[in-house]
């Protein structure tokens, strides 16, 4: 028997993926990462990874964050010197919004930030 789609996982988040986003490099606009937002609907959490691209030194340990938090509710956090990425980090957040917040720093000194929202259940 086939996995259903909340069995699947990627990256270490079990669901369906409903967003992706670029962590662009502050100065030059190059991508140094990819976050990827998950919600599995048989738990009812919310995962994220942040993980690195081949511009963002993949392979190579430097500061790299993900943080997942319910508005006025549950948050997380993987913050630390990874050479792939940050994450998995999950959270439950029924009836909440949910943000996210990605970090990239790089061995060259490349730097990129992002932080978004709006996804609400």
């Amino acid at each position: 028997m086939a996995p259903t789609a909340s069995a699947a996982t990627q990256y270490g988040c079990p669901g369906k993926k409903i967003a992706s986003y670029s962590v662009t490099e502050r100065n030059e606009g190059f991508n140094l990462s990819n976050v990827y937002l998950y919600y599995d609907g048989a738990t009812g959490k919310n995962c994220v990874v942040n993980r690195r691209t081949g511009l963002g030194e993949f392979g190579t340990r430097a500061r790299l964050e993900v943080h997942l938090w319910a508005v006025g509710g549950q948050s997380a956090s993987d913050v630390g010197n990874f050479a792939e990425q940050a994450g998995p980090i999950s959270i439950s957040a029924p009836g909440r919004c949910i943000r996210v917040k990605a970090v990239v720093h790089t061995v060259s000194g490349y730097y990129g930030d992002l932080e978004f929202g709006g996804f609400c259940g």
